[in-house]
């Protein structure tokens, strides 16, 4: 049992998911180095506007 614990930790730590993680993380770093992103209000504006007569489209780079 305890070996199938340690095995599951590994996987979900070193595993596919990590690789996913890795990936999508350069992806956002050259993103960021590349200057495509979105201010951080402007995004909270589009989320409060959700469920609103006033709802806003999603904020562009």
């Amino acid at each position: 049992m305890l070996l199938r614990i340690v095995h599951s930790f590994r996987e979900g730590v070193a595993g596919p998911a990590a690789d996913k993680r890795l990936l999508e993380t350069q992806e956002a770093l050259e993103d960021l180095k590349a200057g495509r992103v979105v201010e951080g209000d402007e995004v909270m504006r589009w989320l409060e506007s959700w469920g609103t007569d006033g709802e806003q489209a999603a904020p562009k780079q």
